[in-house]
């Protein structure tokens, strides 16, 4: 081996020890260090109650959409069954759902329904495997992957923002009360509130093709289970919602295609009735928008028959 195929081959290696070190210290921190990644906060307090719970009878996973709009309490009161809003945020998408699915299932094996909610624009947001990565729960939650889904969720390792140096300084950053944010079981909305004036439609051109992969996961979990499984759409600006009739018509295609049910009404929300977001219902109204969707479903939950008159809620 001459001079310059040692040089390629010792940089060769160099590379890939450095990947390595990048991978590691990656991991390192999303376990250990929630403050370099504040997204985390929200979905630590849902493990949290996952760890807590028992007994839960029908659970929410979806985005903020749902956050804002299920009060598990209300939606406990009206089903009569023990209820669970397991909301994320939209950056977790599918993947993250998914996996939060399997860790409720895992401590709750009676439950009878599994209603997914998101925003309308979901299916126009690419794979999060970011949303994957941080929500994985074991080193099985990676070999389950396909090889192409794998390398996906490596890239994701990877590429999570921040570099390696601020990932190591952030591990001695002090630590802020992960409560500061909390509102009625989910993040506290701003307090500017939203006035919109002009929608502009969602884009038929922005869904993305395999959107359903994590999704269709979650079907396959829940047929497993024997459980019965729903898809919402969240609420929205009623003018968002009047200007993306096409791409509503096509999505909703879409999800019929993976066999799951969808209700595939999309309540529209007018101007008075948002809070901090076209797709995040005032605080004031969210016991009155559960009882909406409540209505909506009614007669697709699976509803057994009480044990007592005490309904629980997370």
């Amino acid at each position: 081996m001459n001079d310059l195929q040692k040089f390629v081959s010792k940089t060769a290696a160099w590379c890939v020890y450095a990947f390595l070190f990048c991978v590691a210290v990656r991991l390192i921190i999303l376990s250990v260090n929630i403050e370099q990644y504040p997204f985390k906060y929200l979905y630590q307090y849902q493990i949290d109650k996952i760890d807590k719970s028992s007994g839960i009878q029908t659970v929410f996973i979806g985005d903020s959409s749902l956050g804002n709009s299920i009060s598990a309490e209300e939606f406990s009161r009206l089903s009569r069954t023990n209820s669970m809003n397991a909301a994320l945020t939209g950056y977790y998408g599918f993947a993250g759902q998914y996996n939060l699915l399997k860790r409720i299932i895992k401590k709750n094996l009676q439950i009878k329904n599994v209603i997914v909610m998101n925003t309308l624009d979901m299916m126009g947001r690419e794979i999060s495997y970011q949303g994957y990565l941080y929500s994985i729960g074991d080193i099985q939650g990676l070999l389950e992957l396909a090889p192409r889904e794998k390398l996906s969720v490596i890239k994701a390792l990877y590429t999570t923002r921040g570099d390696v140096i601020d990932d190591l300084l952030g591990l001695f950053k002090t630590r802020k009360d992960n409560e500061r944010w909390k509102g009625d079981d989910y993040i506290k909305q701003q307090d500017k509130k939203q006035f919109l004036t002009q929608a502009k439609g969602i884009p038929v051109s922005s869904i993305e093709k395999d959107k359903t992969l994590f999704l269709k996961k979650i079907i396959i979990l829940c047929k497993t289970h024997g459980i019965n499984l729903l898809y919402l759409h969240g609420p929205l600006w009623d003018s968002k919602v009047h200007a993306s009739s096409s791409y509503i018509t096509q999505i909703n295609g879409i999800l019929k295609t993976t066999g799951i049910t969808l209700i595939d009404h999309v309540f529209a929300v007018p101007n008075a009735e948002l809070g901090d977001s076209a797709d995040h219902i005032t605080p004031p109204l969210k016991a009155e928008y559960t009882k909406k969707y409540y209505d909506l479903i009614r007669d697709h939950l699976i509803v057994p028959a009480p044990d007592n008159l005490e309904f629980s809620s997370y």
